[in-house]
């Protein structure tokens, strides 16, 4: 198993829902603020769960890789893109 090691010195809203994305997929992902780090497990080129439902919110970023990187990577996807209320009003 390789292991993404990343030093977020302030972890943004987008950089959050790419992370929330990867969750949903089934990465397992830990995340240290406090000493800025992100650890992401990788699956040896595999997506964990082949069917999930991924919501980017509105992060052009995330929602331009994920449709990319689930296309090629074959399954069940929905790629969405909405904020409910309460997320909105956490910002």
């Amino acid at each position: 198993m390789a292991y993404a090691h990343l030093t977020v010195y302030c972890l943004a809203v987008i950089q959050e829902l790419f992370l929330d994305c990867l969750i949903s997929l089934g990465f397992s992902v830990q995340i240290d603020e406090e000493s800025a780090n992100v650890v992401i497990k990788g699956e040896n080129g595999r997506i964990p769960n082949r069917k999930a439902t991924i919501n980017v919110q509105s992060a052009g970023t995330a929602a331009r890789f994920m449709t990319v990187f689930l296309a090629v990577a074959g399954g069940d996807y929905t790629l969405q893109s909405f904020r409910t209320d309460e997320e909105a009003s956490n910002e």
